[in-house]
Order: C-alpha cells, then sequence, then structure tokens
C-alpha cells in the first residue's frame, strides 16, 4: 500500500512539475511580445473602473461602462496601489494563468492527465492567446470565468451534486456583467441535462436549478448597477445603441456603403473565426485545434464530457459568424480575432484528448518520439507566431511612438505636446510622467481639422509646443501646420517583439512609421 501511495504521489508530483514548467513558458511567451498598451481600449477600462471610486475626471464612451463586474474587479485590484495599466497587466498575468490551469483541470477530469498536459501547452501557446490575454480588456477575466464554470459543471456530470451545478451556472450567469455573450456557455449545460441518461424528474430537477441559479448569477449585473448609478438595467440601455453604433463603424471611410460593399463585408467577415484560426495564426496550429474540435464533435454521441466542449465551440462560433443585431438593413455582431479566445480553451482540450488517444495507439518508439517532437515545434512555432502582429493590435505601435516623442522632448526642445481629441482616453497614465505637458485637441465637427479643432488656439501658449499627428488622422492638418511654419519629423518604431527587444540593448533598424511630430525649427 505504501509503495502505491508513493508511486501516486511521484506521479502527481511530475505532472504538477511539467505543468508548472508549461505555465512558465506560456507567461514568458506572453511576456516576450508584451506591449503596455496594446490595443485601443486599454486605457479606457482603467478609466471606467477608475470612474466606480470617484478618482477619474476623463469621460468616456458610455458603452464602457455596464459590465460593471470587469470594472469591479480591476477597481478592487487597484485599490492597495492605485489602478494603472503597469498595475492592471500583473492582474491580466494571473489570469492568464488561472486560464491554463484551469484548462489543464478540465482536460484531466475529462480525458486523462497526458491530455491534460498537452491541452495546457497547446492553450498556453496558442498565438491569439500569447497575443492578447496580457490586455487590459474583459476578455482576460471572462475566459477563466467561464472555464471555471465548465470546470463546475464537469465536476458534476462526474458526481451528480447538486451544489457543483449551482455554483456553475452562477458563474455562468455572473459572466454577463464581465461579457456578455459569454453567459451562452449555459446552453451547453442545458443540452448535456437534456441529452443525459436521467430521468424525467432528475432532468426537470437539474434543469431547473439551473435556470434558478444562472438568473441569481446574471441578477449580480443589475444589483451592481442598482448601487453603483440607482439605474438596475443600465446595461441594456447601450445595448439598444450596439447596431447604430457599429453601422457608424462599418461606415468609417465611405459616406454611403454600397450595397456590393455590404454584401462583400458580409460575406467575407461570416468566415472569419475560421480564418483567424486556420489560417491567420499559423496553419500548422490552428489545424491542430481543428483536430481537436472534430474529435470531440466525433466523440460528443458517447461522451458527455465531449458533448459539453463541442456544444461550446458550436455555440460560440455559430454566434459570432450569425448573430444579427438588425435586419433591416441586415447587420450581424462585430468579429475580431481575439473573439476567438471564447472557443479557444475548448478546442485545445479537445486537441489534448486527440493527440494523447493517438499516443496510446502508437506502438513504434520511433514515430512516438517523431509526434512528440513535432508536437513540441509546433507550441514554440505559435509563440514565435505573434512576432509579427503588433502592427494589427489597434494603437499598439501608435503610442508606442507617442511614448518615444515625450521621451525625445529634450532632444528636440518641446515641451507640451498636443494630441488628437480623444486621445486622453488612450494614452497610459505613465506617459503624464514624462516631463512633458500633455494638450488633447478639442474636437469641432465643423471643421476639416476636426481632430485638432483650432490649431491656433495652442501657438499662443508660452511653451514650446509639438503636434502628433497620427497616420491614421486626417493628413489636412499637416498641411496647415507646415503653412504655419512647423517642419515634420518621422515617427518609426520597431514593429515587432524582437526588434523591440533589440532596440531597448541598443541595437536599432529602421523601424515602422507611425505618425509625425511637427515642430518648429526641428532638428
Amino acid at each position: 500500500m505504501k509503495a502505491v501511495r508513493s508511486d501516486n504521489t511521484r506521479r502527481l508530483s511530475g505532472y504538477y512539475l511539467i505543468l508548472l514548467l508549461i505555465l512558465l513558458i506560456g507567461m514568458l511567451g506572453r511576456g516576450f511580445h508584451f506591449y503596455l498598451t496594446l490595443g485601443s481600449d486599454d486605457q479606457r477600462w482603467i478609466i471606467a473602473a477608475r470612474a466606480l471610486t470617484g478618482t477619474e475626471s476623463v469621460s468616456i464612451p458610455v458603452h464602457f461602462y455596464p459590465r460593471i463586474v470587469w470594472r469591479c474587479v480591476l477597481a478592487l485590484w487597484g485599490l492597495p496601489w492605485g489602478l494603472t495599466l503597469e498595475i492592471s497587466a500583473i492582474l491580466m498575468f494571473l489570469l492568464a494563468a488561472i486560464s491554463i490551469v484551469l484548462v489543464a483541470l478540465i482536460a484531466r477530469l475529462l480525458f486523462s492527465e497526458r491530455a491534460s498536459l498537452l491541452a495546457a501547452a497547446f492553450h498556453a501557446t496558442y498565438p491569439i492567446n500569447v497575443q492578447f490575454d496580457p490586455t487590459t480588456l474583459p476578455d482576460g477575466l471572462a475566459v477563466p470565468l467561464m472555464l471555471l464554470a465548465v470546470f463546475l459543471f464537469a465536476r458534476f456530470l462526474k458526481d451528480r451534486r447538486t451544489g457543483l451545478l449551482a455554483g456553475s451556472a452562477f458563474t455562468a450567469g455572473v459572466l454577463f456583467a464581465v461579457k456578455e455573450y459569454f453567459v451562452l456557455i449555459t446552453v451547453p449545460f442545458g443540452l448535456c441535462l437534456l441529452f443525459s441518461q436521467l430521468g424525467f424528474k432528475e432532468k426537470k430537477r437539474y434543469l431547473t436549478v439551473l435556470v434558478l441559479f444562472f438568473t441569481l448569477g446574471f441578477s449580480v449585473d443589475f444589483l451592481l448597477h442598482a448601487v453603483e448609478s440607482q439605474d438596475p438595467i443600465a446595461h441594456f440601455r447601450p445595448l439598444l445603441t450596439y447596431s447604430a453604433r457599429y453601422e457608424a463603424f462599418l461606415s468609417q471611410g465611405q459616406a454611403n456603403p454600397s450595397t456590393l460593399h455590404r454584401i462583400y463585408y458580409f460575406v467575407n467577415e461570416r468566415f472569419d473565426c475560421f480564418r483567424w484560426v486556420l489560417f491567420d495564426y499559423g496553419v500548422v496550429g490552428g489545424f491542430l485545434m481543428a483536430f481537436g474540435g472534430l474529435y470531440l464533435g466525433f466523440s460528443s454521441r458517447k461522451d458527455q464530457g465531449c458533448l459539453l466542449l463541442f456544444a461550446g465551440v458550436v455555440t460560440f462560433v455559430l454566434f459570432l459568424s450569425a448573430m444579427p443585431v438588425s435586419f433591416f438593413p441586415p447587420r450581424f455582431v462585430e468579429t475580431q480575432s481575439r473573439y476567438a479566445m471564447i472557443f479557444l480553451p475548448m478546442l485545445a482540450i479537445g486537441a489534448g484528448a486527440a493527440c494523447s488517444s493517438a499516443w496510446t495507439n502508437l506502438s513504434d518508439k520511433a514515430l512516438r518520439f517523431s509526434s512528440a517532437a513535432l508536437l513540441a515545434l509546433v507550441c514554440l512555432w505559435n509563440l514565435w507566431v505573434p512576432n509579427s502582429m503588433a502592427q494589427r493590435s489597434g494603437r499598439r505601435l501608435e503610442m508606442v511612438g507617442i511614448r518615444n516623442c515625450l521621451d525625445g522632448a529634450g532632444k528636440f526642445g518641446f515641451s507640451q505636446l498636443v494630441l488628437p481629441a480623444h486621445y486622453d482616453e488612450l494614452v497610459p497614465d505613465s506617459y503624464y510622467q514624462r516631463g512633458v505637458k500633455l494638450t488633447f485637441a478639442q474636437e469641432d465637427l465643423n471643421m476639416p481639422l476636426a481632430a485638432y479643432g483650432n490649431v491656433d488656439s495652442f501657438l499662443d501658449e508660452p511653451q514650446a509646443t509639438a503636434f502628433f499627428v497620427p497616420l491614421t488622422k486626417d493628413q489636412s492638418i499637416s498641411q496647415k501646420l507646415v503653412l504655419l511654419g512647423f517642419a515634420p519629423v518621422n515617427i518609426q518604431v520597431p514593429e515587432t517583439s524582437l526588434r523591440s527587444w533589440l532596440h531597448k540593448i541598443g541595437i536599432r533598424g529602421q523601424g515602422q512609421l507611425v505618425g509625425w511630430l511637427y515642430m518648429r525649427n526641428a532638428r
């Protein structure tokens, strides 16, 4: 008996040691590609969270305020040391680590320890996760919460304890206040109960528990909004304007989108989920994930765990591909590559289970070692893929360019930097600590230079003033600045993760143009 116990202890020690190694590699990969300002919305979520404590004066669009559990978590995290992007980044890395561990625990519960470690490795190294996990976005909290709900429900499938089902349903309900459509994880829960071998009375009882505790979790949103603003349905008001906001986004650059343009955009966008996973972030890793999805699908008829995961993948893919937000004209939900984070954990678990099953059926040692080496190479390649994707991540490189302008203020000889309107919602707090006054132009929609308002109003101030003009803005401002005696300096930044690290140690290349710094007597 002691010998068996000792063997089990050694086996578990080896398992947790390998899981810890996978976790470490995953975190190092995220750290290698990490930028403080990864996308467009990072600082806006900091502002929205600080509004809860009354410590924020900047106002942002109303649709950033409804996700109140996400805002509360950020605000609570920042209470001991102050909430900034530097502080929230630590939280995001912790949440990413929790997600990797939960993927491993779910795969271990439903399949095996080998499948668990493989699933954790695939999830820890998949490029979309590596690129977006450290970002201060609600997806970072929604994914581990969803995985916790799945883990509790998977435990329920094994033990049939009502408390596990209640905890799973409650967690799924809370997800609405983090990111709305993550609550769809309850669809697989309901399907598993409906297609189980239980009797009618048991099914009815468990479905009642599922609905009741989901409703309780869902009601957390109403309660927190009632406390914050005395408006329990505050979450739903911005949702009613989603269609109009998305139409405005689609229409940027085109005053009247043609019917052909709408059709092309619709068809192209509806297949985004497949393009992201299979091609955009690496064909080999993508088809490995697809292999996992197929394995779950073909096994779902005989295994409730596979049904749970496969139904989750199908539900979320269908939502992202075909969920209408209006019918006249027809519009569907916006898609971005990071939205795939909702179903990638399930594909990773399926891929881990599929590869583990294939390994078991391999009798040739050379073939086994070759397969293991191939999977290791796939994971390493996955970690490398985000190296050249910085330019796809909103304003990541643009924010790096602004930071470089601030750092070079002494060399260029300016003490005030003027940025476009609304950039006070985007630049991190640390940019105010670099010895340069940041001024944000006031938007005037009646002027062609709307992003900067009245340029002349900045010229009478005593400070030496410079203007940062990003590539994304109307370049008519550049013409006016030149007429006023300003000269441009190209602002170029390293466009890959590797070049960014080389830049930090003094090895500098040309970089990618992100905008211009306009100054008088530019040197």
